[in-house]
């Protein structure tokens, strides 16, 4: 068997350090599309996503005190969890937020398959947290502006003044504030279908240009 000889060894050397930088920058290529995947599955594995997938909804009965709602669903604190999670895909100055991923869909890999099927995907979310909740308070609202007044005004960031306001004054009644709260839970149910969706899209992109 032919030792090796120094040339030989330094031919190694060079051609192992050249491996190691493309696999850096492949790794960092593909970085938000890795990143996006394990925190969309760990969504998926919640004990809200589990929860969710049972039926929910709101009782209502009437007593001597009027009416009352009782929701059937997540508890406060697998959706307090869930939140934790959820917001990486809907803060803006997060990199694997759906703001965010389409640059990445483009510049990253530049597929244009995918990167027409994950702006189907963000349109389509756009769209329904755009559309009309089940509420008018002082005009309707916006299953977005529900879903941000929950999460911002109290849920996550108490300091946002103008949603904690908004949450307040929601809350004082008893009856409405259960009804607000299962179309909250409902909300970022629907969401977690659309981030599930893109998961399967950076599946894709890995598994596309992991090796190229």
């Amino acid at each position: 068997m032919r030792s090796l000889r120094s040339p030989d060894l330094v031919s190694l050397g060079r051609l192992w350090r050249a491996l190691c930088v493309y696999e850096g920058c492949m790794s960092e290529k593909l970085e938000p599309f890795i990143l996006y995947r394990e925190k969309a599955e760990k969504l998926l594995a919640s004990t809200f996503a589990r929860e969710m997938a049972k039926p929910t909804g709101i009782d209502i009965s009437w007593t001597e005190e009027g009416q009352v709602a009782v929701h059937r669903g997540p508890g406060q604190e697998s959706i307090d969890a869930y939140l934790l999670t959820f917001r990486f895909f809907i803060q803006g100055n997060e990199s694997i937020s759906f703001r965010n991923m389409g640059a990445h869909f483009r510049a990253r890999i530049n597929d244009e398959d995918l990167v027409h099927r994950f702006e189907e995907a963000r349109e389509a979310l756009n769209r329904f947290l755009d559309g009309d909740s089940h509420f008018n308070v002082k005009g309707m609202v916006s299953r977005r502006q529900l879903m941000e007044v929950f999460i911002f005004g109290d849920l996550s960031h108490a300091n946002y003044q103008d949603k904690r306001s908004s949450y307040k004054s929601w809350m004082a009644d008893e009856f409405m504030a259960e009804l607000m709260k299962n179309e909250f839970r409902l909300i970022i149910g629907k969401c977690l279908i659309v981030i599930a969706h893109v998961d399967k899209l950076c599946k894709e992109a890995i598994e596309r240009y992991g090796n190229t």
